[in-house]
């Protein structure tokens, strides 16, 4: 457990001097420039899955439709566009279910077609789709307003992670769902889902949680801190499903001691969404 522990603490100690440069020195293009970066390379990694079980994919179709989702809500949120951005993306995403369909008129083996065109499909809307969302909170509210909210998630959900690594490796005894991921306890859920709690009320107790609009009070700190970081749970149990299904420990070799990037991103996939949908209700105005 120690060398993989320490091979941890060194990825995280570089990925979050990476994120903290990003979160402060890089401009709105740059941000999303890297969001997309990150977000074609765990398409790949999740491709990658269908390619051990034998479904073919189109791969090249499926990233540069998440570059230009990724894109065009920058472009709209910007203020350069002239159409909202939620109408930028479906013209992106109708646009890939149409040349999906008609990439197929040239493919010569036939017998696995709907696999393809389903696997393409999905793995658009899993990984770049859903992290979208981290594009839309930085841009929704001002660049500056969202660094704040996204910084925010990234505390809450990636410490609830840890939480949930130390908790289980200590003393879970419990397995939650073995079927799917026998190393995850009922007892490390408690401590991820405290660790993301804790730190949702430290942002709320040292600063407040305010970006433009949005003021968290008390209430809005517990419950979103809680909301998120059961969706980071879910979304990692779903990576692990998908990993379980092709029978692969983790997505690539990329980050020493972590995995892939998918790995690294899978509790984020699900936690940005709901943080989108809590402030867009909640701070509507």
């Amino acid at each position: 457990m120690l060398p993989s522990l320490g091979k941890r603490l060194i990825s995280a100690t570089f990925i979050v001097a990476f994120v903290l440069a990003a979160f402060f020195w890089f401009p709105s293009w740059a941000m999303v420039l890297t969001v997309a970066v990150i977000s074609a390379v765990a398409l790949i990694e999740f491709y990658g899955f269908l390619s051990a079980v034998g479904i073919p994919a189109f791969k090249g179709l499926g990233v540069v439709a998440g570059l230009a989702l990724q894109a065009v809500t920058w472009y709209a949120y910007a203020g350069t566009g002239s159409l909202p951005a939620a109408e930028w993306e479906l013209l992106v995403i109708l646009a890939l279910v149409f040349l999906t369909l008609i990439r197929c008129f040239y493919r010569k083996n036939s017998d696995k077609l709907i696999l393809t065109m389903a696997g393409t499909l999905l793995g658009f809307f899993y990984v770049p789709f859903l992290l979208n969302f981290i594009v839309k909170l930085l841009m929704a509210g001002g660049i500056d307003s969202g660094r704040f909210l996204v910084l925010y998630l990234l505390l809450v959900v990636k410490w609830s992670d840890a939480g949930a690594y130390f908790v289980g490796c200590g003393c879970g005894r419990h397995k939650m769902i073995p079927r799917i991921s026998p190393g995850k306890t009922w007892e490390g859920l408690a401590g991820g889902l405290g660790a993301g709690l804790l730190v949702s009320l430290l942002v709320y107790f040292i600063g407040g949680i305010r970006a433009g609009t949005v003021d968290f009070t008390l209430f809005d700190a517990i419950t979103i801190g809680l909301l998120i970081t059961a969706a980071g749970v879910c979304g990692d149990l779903v990576e692990s499903l998908f990993k379980r299904s092709v029978g692969v420990k983790d997505s690539s070799s990329v980050i020493r001691g972590m995995g892939g990037i998918l790995d690294v991103l899978d509790s984020l996939l699900f936690a940005a969404p709901v943080l989108y949908v809590c402030v867009r209700f909640l701070f509507a105005a």
